[in-house]
């Protein structure tokens, strides 16, 4: 079976490595898988070593730009020219189905249907904040979709809200990965500090900047708490850095209080030298680096929101404080740093939770028999 799979990035964030792990699924079950990215990047290469075809396509990626009306004339300008080169990349390519990872690239899916292929659409964006039309048009392509795959059950419940259409051909696959990486072992840091990892796409929705003012009030209570920020912007977001960069120096934290590494490929490493990691998202429909951080044995607090809970509950696996509370996150992170009981059951929990929920094997084997299933084809394992 030959499966093309269009995905929107070529870095190795969350939704870039779940791209890879159903390539390896794909590939083990015996599928011919060719993917298709807009831009080059180190995706590339790990999708080639797991064994697939790489083409890079210049072809739009829908951001928050386009909603604004010069954004939108510039996408609808990009779609008419480019439009033509997706149905001649699919005719080349001849795929027996075309697997469309997140929502953001949703002409892949036209372009399928026009060629009569078959489509599953995995969902891993769940926008609450847009007006309810604006959330509905943003779906609205699922319909194109012989099968939708959710990230979470809040993802999914936002689907059925936004597009009921397509409730019935929907299911839900959660993330997972091969947690044996993440068994680092935990270095001391210097005596009497706190140091706290984020780690992630720096940007308004993932909360940065509650973090920044978090560590801000700790420091102001006598805590020599210390934030490492390990990740980077998307390209066209360099002012949510700059604000960052600005918050910092309006709160008096140096570099020794606020670092900034940019992206690190090699993320287990990093959790090495946390005390905890925090992950204060306004909006996360599932939120994978919780999850690392529970494999590596940090304790983690997340924010009330989307599917942050279903992978942690308050006291159970980790700690849960209010979205956009930076005095909350502040006080749970003095909890963790003076309580040495909670911490370590929040860490023999969390092991044992991920362990059990969010296995890499569990997540190939679905996402591939999704795939094969819609295809009408069967698995054949190598």
């Amino acid at each position: 079976m030959r499966v093309m799979l269009c995905h929107p990035s070529a870095e190795l964030y969350g939704s870039d490595r779940m791209a890879l792990e159903a390539v390896v699924g794909l590939r083990d079950r015996g599928a011919h898988v060719t993917v298709v990215l807009p831009v080059d990047g180190p995706l590339r290469s790990e999708l080639q070593a797991a064994g697939a075809d790489v083409l890079v396509r210049d072809v739009p990626v829908l951001r928050k730009s386009a909603m604004r009306p010069a954004g939108f004339a510039r996408l609808v300008f990009d779609l008419i020219r480019r439009g033509p080169r997706m149905v001649r990349v699919t005719r080349r390519v001849r795929p027996d189905l075309v697997y469309v990872n997140t929502i953001v690239q949703p002409w892949w899916a036209l372009a399928a249907r026009l060629l009569r292929k078959r489509v599953v659409f995995h969902v891993r964006e769940a926008e609450v904040d847009p007006p309810t039309l604006v959330r509905r048009a943003l779906l609205s392509p699922l319909r194109l979709a012989h099968s939708v795959i959710a990230n979470s059950q809040f993802t999914a419940r936002q689907i059925f809200l936004d597009c009921p259409a397509v409730r019935p051909r929907t299911s839900v696959i959660y993330n997972g990965k091969d947690w044996s990486a993440y068994a680092v072992d935990h270095e001391p840091g210097p005596a009497d500090t706190f140091r706290i990892l984020y780690l992630g796409r720096l940007s308004p929705r993932k909360g940065t900047d509650v973090a920044v003012r978090a560590v801000a009030l700790m420091r102001a209570a006598g805590t020599d708490a210390r934030l490492t920020l390990a990740g980077a912007v998307f390209p066209g977001y360099e002012w949510y850095e700059a604000e960052l960069r600005d918050l910092c120096r309006e709160l008096s934290l140096g570099p020794d209080a606020v670092s900034f590494t940019g992206f690190v490929a090699d993320a287990p490493p990093l959790f090495s030298t946390a005390d905890a990691l925090v992950v204060p998202s306004r909006a996360e429909p599932f939120g994978t680096v919780a999850a690392e951080g529970l494999a590596a044995g940090v304790p983690v607090i997340v924010s009330d929101v989307q599917g942050l809970v279903e992978i942690i509950g308050d006291g159970r696996e980790g700690l849960v404080v209010p979205a956009d509370d930076p005095d909350a996150l502040a006080s749970k992170l003095e909890m963790l740093r003076t309580d040495d009981t909670l911490r370590g059951r929040l860490v023999d929990q969390g092991r044992r939770s991920v362990a059990e929920r969010f296995s890499r094997e569990q997540y190939r084997a679905q996402v591939a028999a999704e795939i094969f299933r819609v295809a009408g084809r069967e698995e054949r394992r190598k």
